[in-house]
């Protein structure tokens, strides 16, 4: 799992696990709305794992306000949910 910050101001979460997966970013510890997200594919790596893309474009005035982001991932191979955490 990996989360990546851009210089274009997107942030994006892409992740190799088994399918169905919740997923889940928040800002501030709030969830964004899902029409502030750009919702990617799940596809398959051809390995039995599977990535997704979750994008958030963020202004350069919104980055200079220094929140936090968090993306929160709940999945039933997992004992308790992962948290990836971001500071712009």
């Amino acid at each position: 799992m990996q989360g990546d910050w851009s210089g274009e101001g997107e942030l994006s979460g892409h992740w190799l696990l088994p399918r169905h997966i919740n997923l889940t970013m928040l800002r501030d510890d709030r969830p964004i709305p899902d029409e502030e997200l750009i919702f990617g594919e799940v596809l398959p790596n051809g390995d039995g794992t599977y990535q997704t893309r979750r994008t958030l474009s963020i202004s350069s005035e919104i980055a200079r306000e220094k929140h936090r982001y968090t993306c929160s991932v709940t999945h039933l191979a997992l004992d308790n949910k992962l948290d990836i955490n971001w500071g712009i």
